[in-house]
């Protein structure tokens, strides 16, 4: 069998025989090294032996295993460490390394199907990539490849988040349970970090207030909060909880200015080249803070970063109008994941409709009976696509040589969460009210108190945005909040500094986050420098045809020479 490893980060890797692996995990409670984890995985001798061990593996890992008619891929419940592969003229091409692989298959342009959903959400869609011939390795999958023209690729899951069982204990039986498994989990991350900083970024949310009062719980010592400027008020009330807790919090200003500068250098050019750009837009926000804390010394080179960015599993996403329904249906499903992840700009009807059946295709249920299946699936397609691919930033740990960690995706938390009633998930009604309980015992404040340290939208917005998701009014009702009563301004935030503040003014339709606009400059569609608009504008849909065809990604990144000298 032939085949070629690309990683964009061999340093992390190690290798015996025919086996690379990178990360660490538990398995079956005993905490493994990279080293542990290489043997045990060299043991195995068929797919099936290497996902019933993954199956037990709770941990943050990537592996690449060649048997004598297979090379096997496996990522991670949440694929913190992402998996490209390719069947190229020479042979199979796999690794990390999305930019090389790309290159052996000759990829001179993108898929305008797959253009076309990567400008509307920031990613592409399971299995698949802005490349026809590059596939991504899902979360949770173990993928095996031969080295043959046809039926060369079997996909298996060792994990996939799917709510297949359901608790029938009161909200307080769930709320013990909760907090058993959420121990566990900082346990784990405990054990991990072995007295090592941990570096937390916080805002005022529930997340990173769980991550930090959990570790004050628990009496680790060594924490460090950061808190970026992007935000009016957040920061007195980051500052507030950090005092409280009685934990190191560092603030890192910013400006327009500097984001302008860092994003023009080799440096962020570097960053997106190593985290690729044909499954996902990198997402860049902490980047300018974790320079500077890098470069001021603010944080040390053996800490270890956790975000609580991710925790959707707790029922964040889930639309109003699915627990509004009678029952479920193929339709409700499709238009809810549509209008809540396909959302960056206008789209035409047909392309709308081919979306609504790419996602009922790539969630793989046939059948949709309840909301309780619809809520299901919807949150299935949240874990495995936005947040797996859009959310987490393992690229930017890696870039300042940073380790990591991500406790919400424990998978015995995870799990959990596959067991709660849906009225228990929905607005994330048991989550927050855990949260609530945690802090005011990490904080030695009534629950009542605690209430007034969360930094919260208006009550009445919150209420009329959640009701009008999913519904034909939620577009223009959107538009009229931020236009005339809370209009998105480029001083709202220093990542706008990327684009010229006329550019922003012409484009900007109070719809749009950063990422709407940064897809559409990594396609090659417009420019931030010199000011460019390209296809895009306030009111012109998203069509394939208006996507048509695009650079190549050689083209759009930067040479590997470019990204030595940064």
């Amino acid at each position: 069998m032939n085949y070629s490893v690309s990683l964009t980060n061999d340093r992390k890797w190690i290798a015996d025989d025919e086996t690379l692996v990178r990360g660490r995990g538990f398995i079956n409670g005993e905490f493994h090294t990279t080293e542990d984890l290489l043997t045990v995985y060299t043991n195995t001798a068929s797919r099936e032996e290497l996902k019933s061990l993954l199956t037990d593996t709770n941990g943050f890992f990537a592996i690449i295993r060649k048997l004598e008619n297979e090379l096997l891929l496996a990522t991670d419940q949440i694929r913190s460490i992402p998996l490209f592969y390719a069947n190229t003229e020479d042979g199979l091409a796999v690794g990390t390394d999305s930019h090389q692989i790309a290159t052996q298959v000759d990829c001179t342009d993108y898929a305008p199907l797959y253009e076309a959903e990567y400008s509307l959400t920031g990613y592409v869609a399971g299995s698949d990539t802005l490349c026809e011939h590059v596939h991504q390795v899902q979360a949770g999958e173990v993928v095996s490849l031969r080295d043959e023209p046809t039926d060369w690729i079997t996909r298996d899951r060792h994990y996939q988040y799917r709510h297949t069982s359901t608790s029938d204990g009161s909200r307080d039986t769930l709320l013990t349970e909760l907090d058993t498994v959420t121990k566990a989990a900082f346990d784990r991350l405990v054990s991990y970090a072995d007295g090592r900083p941990i570096v937390v970024n916080m805002s005022a949310g529930y997340d990173s207030r769980l991550l930090v009062s959990m570790l004050t719980r628990l009496g680790y010592d060594d924490v460090i909060a950061f808190t970026y400027e992007y935000s009016g008020d957040e920061r007195e009330y980051c500052r507030e909880i950090a005092d409280t807790l009685g934990i190191q919090w560092e603030y890192v200003s910013q400006t327009h200015q500097e984001w302008d500068e860092w994003y023009r250098s080799d440096e962020r050019k570097a960053i997106d080249r190593a985290a690729g750009i044909i499954d996902a837009v990198p997402t860049i926000g902490p980047a300018v803070a974790m320079k500077k804390l890098h470069e001021q010394g603010r944080v040390p080179e053996d800490a270890i970063f956790v975000t609580g960015d991710s925790a959707s599993t707790t029922g964040d996403h889930i639309p109003p109008k699915i627990m509004q329904a009678e029952c479920g249906s193929r339709e409700l499903l499709a238009s809810s994941i549509v209008s809540g992840h396909y959302e960056f700009w206008e789209m035409s009807s047909a392309l709308r409709s081919t979306f609504e059946d790419r996602v009922c295709d790539v969630v793989g249920i046939d059948q949709y009976r309840t909301r309780e299946d619809v809520a299901d699936a919807f949150e299935f397609w949240d874990w495995q696509e936005r947040q797996a691919k859009h959310i987490l930033r393992t690229y930017l740990y890696d870039y300042w040589d940073y380790d990591f960690w991500y406790p919400l995706w424990d998978r015995e938390f995870m799990d959990f969460w596959t067991t709660v009633p849906l009225e228990h998930r929905f607005e994330r009604s048991l989550f927050e009210r855990y949260v609530r309980s945690v802090y005011a015992d990490a904080a030695g404040l009534s629950m009542d108190e605690v209430q007034e340290t969360f930094h919260e939208r208006s009550p009445w917005v919150s209420r009329i945005e959640k009701a009008l998701s999913g519904t034909p009014l939620k577009d223009p009702v959107e538009q009229l909040y931020r236009h005339h009563i809370s209009p998105r301004e480029y001083d709202d935030n220093p990542i706008w500094g990327i684009m010229d503040r006329d550019q922003f003014d012409r484009l900007q339709s109070g719809r749009q986050v950063i990422h709407a606009f940064r897809v559409l400059e990594l396609l090659g569609r417009m420019s931030f420098s010199p000011p460019t608009d390209g296809y895009i504008s306030r009111d012109r849909e998203v069509t394939t045809e208006t996507v048509g065809r695009s650079r190549p990604p050689s083209a759009l990144m930067p040479t590997d020479e470019d990204t030595e000298q940064a």
